[in-house]
């Protein structure tokens, strides 16, 4: 659960702006950090999110052509 909720925030924080994206990104890393310490499989959630990051932004380029 606290992978998923990282994920989440971070789509979230990616979203809004302003002092609510600082708020959403603290909440990412704290979910992340109560995961690593529940389940060692939360610890690969940084490449998961690099990979969607860069999906969501190839995503974003092509549909405002």
């Amino acid at each position: 659960m606290f992978y998923l909720l990282s994920l989440v925030l971070y789509a979230k924080a990616r979203i809004v702006p302003g002092w609510r994206q600082k708020l959403y990104f603290g909440g990412t890393l704290l979910s992340y950090l109560l995961g690593v310490f529940s389940k060692e499989n939360v610890a690969i959630l940084p490449s998961f999110i690099s990979s969607y990051d860069s999906i969501s932004s190839k995503n974003l380029t092509l549909s405002k052509r």
